[in-house]
């Protein structure tokens, strides 16, 4: 029987990205935006009128920047993404970067159409947290499909399903490929050659669990 319920429902996972508390008591979906008092009228009065939406902007930028870790996102991807202005979208990830949800990774990707080069923006340890929190903590069960669970695939394992990809969520609950937890916690099977067979016996094991639900 898999043990990972008991991982998901239980104390939080140790491991880099897992080892700070969620944001510090800092909520990313609440509503804020940067406006400094040098902003001409015409900001401000675009910043009061994205105020009471712009908790759930942030939990979107965040959401996805947290999806791609180890990697991020530049400005112009996620402005493509949620198909904002640059004004709207920069202010959003301004605000997860004063919280210290999202920091510059060091990297940089060319903006189409342009010479420059872009900042690749990354979760923060205090961010994965959260996002590991919001993704499993009570909510992996309504989110896994069982009809739907294929444990030999990266996408329609029980991670692929919670986190988007296998190895996403080993980062996330701070597990390494080569600890034998993954087979303990029914991640994969844990035979060898991967037979068809240890699949099949886990995906009925999980499916029971789900149905617990």
């Amino acid at each position: 029987m898999p043990q990972a319920s008991n991982l998901f429902d239980g104390p939080a996972a140790e491991g880099p990205a897992a080892a700070a508390p969620a944001a510090d008591g800092l909520d990313p979906e609440r509503n804020v935006v940067a406006v400094g008092h040098a902003h001409p009228e015409t900001s401000r009065a675009a910043a009061e009128r994205a105020l009471p939406r712009s908790g759930s902007w942030r939990g979107r930028t965040l959401d996805a920047i947290c999806a791609r870790y180890p990697g991020g996102l530049c400005d112009w991807e996620q402005e493509r993404l949620f198909r904002r202005k640059h004004e709207a979208q920069s202010a959003t990830r301004n605000s997860l970067m004063n919280d210290g949800l999202v920091e510059d990774s060091g990297e940089r990707r060319p903006v189409p159409d342009s010479q420059n080069l872009a900042i690749v923006w990354r979760a923060t340890p205090r961010a994965m947290a959260w996002w590991r929190d919001r993704k499993v903590r009570g909510a992996w069960r309504r989110v896994v499909d069982g009809d739907a669970l294929d444990l030999a695939s990266c996408e329609r394992c029980v991670l692929g399903q919670v986190f988007g990809d296998y190895e996403r969520g080993l980062i996330a609950l701070g597990i390494s490929e080569e600890d034998e937890v993954i087979e303990m916690y029914g991640f994969n099977a844990d035979d060898e050659d991967g037979s068809s067979v240890s699949y099949r016996s886990l995906r009925a094991a999980w499916r029971r669990v789900l149905r617990r639900r």
